[in-house]
């Protein structure tokens, strides 16, 4: 029985050269996010696609979790043991065809648009279009908590495309013993990328390390009035 915070798999992915991007997608769709929602624990997967096409991993897949510690659980590597062997790769697994940058992640903070128009505010179940993701490890004794709250978040909560912002910290053990950044922070628009506003990074100057990316929604499978 698990009792903790909810959380997140944030997962990266490119295909390993002869495999082709139609291939990725199609493993995606038809075979590994059904397999993954049949098993109960995630209810909801999205997928996106980099607007960078120099993206080094240009696939994103986000698997929410109602509770984190699923992802230390033996029923989480059962799910990882008996789908690994992939369909779409002749019996074989799929870590043999596709390149993997993998996180898991601890909800902490959940911040909602404010739309004193009725009209722009999103319907429950529909999903924003546009996802920017910041890794961040903000340099000793930086209050990462209140420029969040008082410098961005009231900016740009009351823009017409902006549905939410999920931040994150890094599960205690993940990265192998690599120095990664320990926060996550997920923008979601309802806009298209070349639309978004303008965003306020002078917290970039108070980061050890800053990595930003900027996503499009390519598909959302499962409970689809979940969000993150």
């Amino acid at each position: 029985m698990f009792t903790s915070a909810s959380g997140l798999m944030f997962a990266t992915s490119r295909p390993i050269p002869p495999i082709t991007e139609a291939q990725l997608n199609e493993f995606y769709q038809d075979e590994h996010l059904p397999d993954v929602l049949s098993y109960g624990a995630v209810k909801m997967t999205k997928r996106y696609k980099s607007v960078d096409p120099n993206s080094k991993f240009p696939y994103l897949a986000l698997y929410p979790v109602d509770d984190v510690n699923y992802f230390t659980s033996p029923e989480f590597e059962n799910v990882v043991e008996e789908t690994k062997l992939s369909r779409t790769f002749g019996g074989k697994s799929f870590y043999e065809f596709l390149d993997f940058e993998i996180g898991s992640w601890t909800k902490t903070k959940t911040y909602e648009g404010i739309h004193p128009d009725p009209s722009t505010k999103p319907e429950p179940k529909s999903h924003a279009k546009t996802l920017i993701a910041v890794a961040m490890q903000p340099a000793p004794g930086t209050d990462s908590d209140d420029w969040y709250k008082k410098q961005y978040q009231d900016t740009m909560a009351t823009l017409p495309t902006y549905r939410r912002t999920t931040r994150y910290k890094r599960v205690a053990g993940d990265g192998d013993g690599e120095r990664k950044p320990s926060l996550l922070v997920l923008h979601e628009y309802d806009c298209k990328a070349d639309e978004l506003p303008e965003g306020r990074e002078e917290f970039v100057r108070r980061c050890e390390v800053w990595e930003r990316e900027v996503w499009e929604l390519v598909e959302v499978q499962g409970d689809g009035g979940r969000q993150l």
